[in-house]
């Protein structure tokens, strides 16, 4: 076991003593099994926590999120911040789903934030795929129909959203490759942002729009056909594609026949200057995912070093023929599926399951 995983063992079975008490005075309690504590919750989790739980008098199943460390309680502000701010956002055409709050408290030393639990009826991937096809769009319209094209707009948003220009992907895309160790990698990323600086208008053409910079199986769930966000630390105003490319890199490797079932609507759909912009957000994206599998090498060790490893190469040919413009192979897929899945720790694979990303 690795320094950071025993530490962030420590660190959330000494929350689950404090908060456990706290709850219990609220009618909360915890339940016995935690997948958002446990598997590789340690590479990314900060100094957080995220617990499921239920009222103990109605059943009702509960989300709880707490932290007492600055950059959590601030993580934590915003998203609710955020969560209030959309309930009312003027200038969105569409409802803006999220989990309703329950309960609420600050102090001097934490923060704790209760909202509802969106119990999903199956999981999203067990569903036909004209149903996984229609939710997805059904989502990407909720967030595109908050688009910014007003001072006024503007300066309802400006003190509670990081607003993202492309000059800001440019900026963010030069910190990943800062990570990244390997030459091979590092030459590919030197390439990409030459592409990113060069195609800087495609990506402006397209800002200002609502988007989920980590818009995934783990951060939006569904009920009575209706999508509901459940990450809203993750909203941010800029390009409407990143949502689409963080979504469609995801499905390469959980449902690729969905994802290519979006692509051709797209490109029957909308003119060639958005299928550009998404290209290069499917590129930026790639490059977040190799500096975020750079830092894991420093902070594991064993299997899960091995499987950061393996999805540094994974993702650096993905990224290569985003670059390129070619098709990614079936066979390098399933190669590297057949590695993850043997790579995984059975608890990681059992928190995979919990949250609905494996049927």
């Amino acid at each position: 076991m690795t320094d950071a995983k025993k530490q962030w063992e420590i660190y959330t079975k000494t929350e689950l003593s404090i908060l456990g008490p706290l709850l219990a005075k609220q009618g909360i309690e915890l339940d016995y099994n935690q997948p958002h504590i446990s598997g590789e919750r340690f590479l990314m989790s900060g100094k957080k926590v995220v617990l499921i739980g239920k009222s103990i008098d109605s059943g009702e199943r509960l989300i709880i999120k707490s932290s007492a460390d600055v950059s959590g309680i601030g993580e934590i502000e915003k998203e609710r911040l955020v969560r209030q701010t959309l309930e009312k956002l003027p200038f969105a055409y569409s409802p803006l789903l999220a989990p309703k709050e329950r309960w609420f408290d600050k102090n001097d030393n934490r923060i704790i934030v209760v909202t509802e639990f969106i119990d999903q009826p199956k999981p999203y991937l067990s569903l036909p795929l004209i149903e996984q096809f229609d939710l997805a769009i059904q989502a990407f319209r909720m967030l595109e129909s908050a688009h910014v094209t007003t001072a006024g707009h503007k300066k309802i948003i400006k003190n509670i959203f990081s607003i993202w220009s492309a000059e800001s992907y440019q900026k963010q895309a030069i910190l990943f490759a800062q990570e990244v160790k390997s030459d091979e990698v590092v030459k590919t990323l030197q390439d990409c942002l030459a592409e990113l600086s060069n195609r800087h208008e495609d990506i402006e053409r397209y800002c200002g729009f609502l988007t989920h910079d980590d818009f995934a199986l783990h951060n939006f769930r569904f009920r009575d056909k209706v999508i509901y966000l459940i990450d809203q630390s993750s909203l941010i105003f800029g390009n409407k594609h990143e949502s689409w490319a963080r979504f469609l890199n995801y499905m390469l490797l959980y449902n690729r026949e969905l994802g290519q079932a979006l692509l051709q609507y797209l490109k029957d759909n909308v003119a060639e200057e958005e299928l550009a912009s998404l290209r290069l957000l499917r590129i930026y994206k790639v490059m977040e995912l190799l500096n975020y599998y750079s830092k894991a090498t420093n902070q594991s060790g064993g299997d899960v070093l091995a499987l950061s490893k393996r999805r540094i190469v994974f993702w650096h040919y993905v990224l290569i023929q985003l670059l390129t413009g070619k098709a990614i192979e079936e066979s390098a897929i399933t190669s590297y599926q057949k590695d993850r899945d043997r790579l995984r720790s059975e608890e990681e694979v059992a928190r995979q399951r919990e949250l609905q990303q494996l049927v």
